[in-house]
């Protein structure tokens, strides 16, 4: 009698990843969407920022005209009562300098926003790794990166593709954190995920400008 023994290992078999280079495609297509929106929101606040700054100050040269041809051909009291309106649109114009000047300075954060950060992980959409999370200080000198990866092995392809984008290039990422298993259960997952970080994102200049997905 002929018996038939299976030899095959059910461990050793090819396994399909949930997550595939479509998935990763959309994602990616979607960040992509949501820094544009980012990016022509800053752009839209910066032009009226000016505009406004504009006309504040067209409104004092206009102001500070009346007020000369007043205190010129009028009693000094009529030039004291254009006085305390004058000196209101003074400070709003000192105020709408300032945040101009912010913006256009980076004191209120990176001005293009992250934008092209997010344009840098569409370029560099990889098949067997997508990212999950992104979060970036106010000031842009800290960055945060989640994702997973079907293979630990590739993350380093995968950042040294990554730094030849402007927006990467001569970045560091000081912490590297490594994960394989299901936290609450501590079951093996079917990919590797990983946290990147240039320093911690409490530290100066501190504060979260993008989002970020787990």
């Amino acid at each position: 009698m002929v018996q038939q023994i299976n030899l095959i290992d059910v461990r050793l078999m090819p396994r399909t990843l949930p997550f595939g280079s479509q998935h990763a495609l959309y994602a990616a297509l979607g960040v992509l969407v949501l820094g544009m929106i980012g990016s022509i929101a800053l752009q839209v606040i910066g032009r009226q920022v000016g505009a406004e700054t504009q006309q504040l100050q067209q409104q004092v040269v206009m102001l500070q005209t009346a007020a000369n041809a007043l205190s010129a051909a009028a009693p000094a009291a009529s030039a004291a009562a254009a006085t305390p309106e004058l000196d209101r649109l003074k400070v709003l114009e000192a105020s709408q300098r300032r945040v101009q000047a912010a913006l256009e300075g980076g004191v209120a954060g990176d001005r293009e926003g992250p934008g092209d950060y997010f344009k840098a992980f569409a370029r560099q959409a990889h098949a067997q790794v997508w990212i999950t999370g992104f979060a970036i200080s106010d000031s842009g000198s800290a960055l945060e990166i989640d994702g997973r990866m079907a293979q630990a092995d590739q993350l380093t392809d995968y950042l040294r593709r990554l730094r030849q984008e402007p927006r990467f290039k001569g970045r560091s990422f000081d912490q590297l954190a490594l994960n394989g298993v299901e936290r609450s259960t501590g079951a093996p997952l079917p990919y590797t995920e990983f946290t990147l970080r240039t320093r911690p994102m409490g530290g100066p200049g501190g504060g979260q400008t993008a989002g970020r997905r787990r």
